[in-house]
């Protein structure tokens, strides 16, 4: 018996939208959403109406050797799916495994939100300097999971 995914059919949709609002301001929006199926042989045997999705909006400043930024995003999350399992309960006398159809629903149970705001400049003519600061809700799409902050300083020297 093989354990893998024989047969899937999907479609992805996607969209971005980028606009300059003047006074060095741009903004920009976008969407992805993916619809799909999926059968197979083994422990999974099938996997239905899948449905993803991705959102993210932002703002952008730049300025002469300076800019700043402001993104909400929902990272890629799995809206809704059902997937159809073969799982082994116990073998007969002589020795084959039995199994039971059972079905899991795939929708997680949070919904992960990401706000992060960026700051970068150049301190030389050869060298940039970016602190980027990131707050989420929600963390994995887990509604018991504790928000999460990250931090990040980089700095590039070109020579």
């Amino acid at each position: 018996s093989t354990h893998c995914i024989s047969s899937a059919a999907s479609d992805v949709y996607k969209r971005q939208v980028d606009a300059q609002l003047g006074n060095n301001f741009n903004a920009f929006a976008q969407f992805e959403q993916g619809f799909g199926d999926a059968s197979g042989a083994g422990l999974i045997s099938s996997i239905n109406n899948v449905k993803t999705q991705e959102v993210a909006l932002g703002l952008q400043w730049s300025g002469k050797e300076k800019a700043a930024a402001f993104t909400i995003r929902q990272p890629m999350r799995l809206e809704s799916g059902l997937a159809q399992l073969n799982v082994p309960v116990g073998r007969t006398v002589g020795g084959d495994v039995l199994t039971e159809s059972r079905e899991a629903n795939l929708s997680p149970s949070g919904r992960q939100v990401d706000f992060e705001v960026g700051y970068g400049f150049k301190p030389s003519t050869n060298s940039q300097m970016q602190f980027n600061v990131m707050h989420s809700l929600d963390p994995g799409h887990d509604a018991g999971a504790p928000s999460d902050t990250a931090a990040m300083i980089n700095y590039s020297l070109a020579w």
